[in-house]
């Protein structure tokens, strides 16, 4: 792998500039202050994403201009056309991103197209000083090789950032350190786990998927959706700012192709509920959830927020009006909150299902079906037969179309 030519046009002190390169060793000879360095920067740039002198796009950007182009075009060992990076630099936007003229969602995406390393002056303080230099020199470059490794690093930083932030707020929030810390912990062990073992490629088969394991990624909701306020300890919970992040993390990441979710859950927090049915609904990856014995109140709109849904027989699902516990101010307000809670929440499960409006308020109303509240209690099969869930099926069903719609998007 070779740069055969950058060009660039308003980097740095460069108005213009089409340099060609052989495929051996190349010196840049010059003045002082001609921009010797700058093409070297402009180079590192189209490698990896970022500068290694500069902390924003402007920095880069010539004086006096609103934008910058870096174009770079090399072959690789084995290939027999050229390939092109080019970055567009913006004062006042994101940098825009392209390989071969087809734009990339994220910066990151070109880490490992052209590899290139880089050791300049600044870089005597790998060994000057702590090993946080070394380490940051070696992560970059590992990434030019395998370009998962920094995914995984990002995963990684993330994760520890999240187990910081929580380790600062233990004193203020202990029962939330108690019941989180150990998530963190565990998922930063994977990812340096992941790291150290150079994970296989997820590779198409006849059978859709040979995996490393991340391909497919589950999450279970059991017992309350717990919200804003902290359930007693004899109560199991989930906690929906442990699945938040979650959530953001599988979307995030590439390895991930597919994600189930598990329901057994007796309700919970209304708006927390919701959020996180919101979440998954505008998920882009394959969705997928399956309802083992019970889906109810709040767990209805989670159930259906899965591109395709699959419910056991013999699980339940308790369809009711939207309820709320403790001090109850007597005002229209109150009432009208409680209105449009209820529309929020009915206008999400039939946007995201087959089920009839007039049908489910219906259900939702009924008198005589339970012997301390309105409401409903069905089965498996009457909630495929209301439009409510997309089939009945269990674990092996709900994997299969899992996998189907992942060779699909593929």
């Amino acid at each position: 792998m070779y740069c055969k030519r950058t060009a660039v046009k308003n980097f740095r002190n460069i108005k213009e500039a089409d340099v060609s390169f052989s495929d051996g060793v190349n010196i840049l000879v010059g003045e002082n202050a001609q921009g010797k360095t700058n093409l070297l920067e402009a180079i590192f740039l189209a490698s990896v994403g970022r500068s290694f002198r500069a902390s924003n796009s402007a920095e880069m950007i010539m004086f006096g201009q609103k934008s910058a182009t870096v174009s770079l075009d090399y072959l690789c060992e084995g290939r027999s056309r050229d390939d092109n990076i080019t970055l567009t630099l913006f004062t006042d936007k994101k940098k825009i991103v392209e390989k071969n003229h087809l734009k990339l969602e994220k910066m990151s995406d070109i880490v490992g197209s052209f590899r290139a390393v880089l050791f300049c002056p600044e870089h005597l303080s790998m060994i000057k000083d702590g090993p946080a230099e070394r380490r940051n020199y070696l992560d970059i470059a590992i990434s030019r090789i395998s370009p998962k490794y920094i995914h995984s690093l990002q995963r990684y930083t993330y994760f520890l950032k999240q187990r910081n932030s929580l380790i600062k707020s233990a004193y203020a929030n202990r029962a939330a350190f108690d019941a989180t810390v150990e998530l963190w912990s565990e998922k930063m062990a994977e990812e340096k786990e992941d790291r150290r073992e150079n994970e296989t490629d997820t590779a198409p088969t006849e059978d859709g998927y040979v995996t490393g394991g991340r391909a497919i990624q589950a999450i279970t909701v059991i017992g309350q959706i717990e919200g804003h306020y902290i359930l007693g300890d004899n109560q199991k919970a989930t906690k929906y700012e442990h699945i938040i992040p979650l959530l953001i993390s599988m979307e995030e990441d590439e390895e991930v192709r597919g994600i189930l979710i598990v329901l057994n859950t007796m309700g919970g927090d209304v708006e927390a509920g919701l959020a996180l049915a919101e979440m998954i609904a505008s998920m882009k990856k394959p969705t997928v959830s399956l309802v083992l014995g019970g889906g109810h109140s709040i767990g209805v709109p989670l159930a259906v927020s899965a591109k395709r849904s699959f419910i056991v027989p013999s699980a339940t699902m308790t369809l009711h009006p939207v309820r709320i516990s403790g001090v109850v101010i007597g005002a229209p307000q109150t009432y009208r909150y409680m209105r449009e809670m209820q529309d929020r929440i009915v206008g999400f499960i039939c946007r995201n299902s087959r089920v009839d409006r007039a049908e489910l308020e219906a259900l939702m109303m009924r008198p005589d079906e339970l012997s301390t509240d309105i409401g409903s209690i069905i089965d498996g099969n009457e909630a495929v037969r209301l439009g409510l869930i997309d089939e009945v099926g269990g674990l092996g069903a709900a994997m299969d179309a899992l996998r189907e719609m992942m060779q699909q998007q593929r």
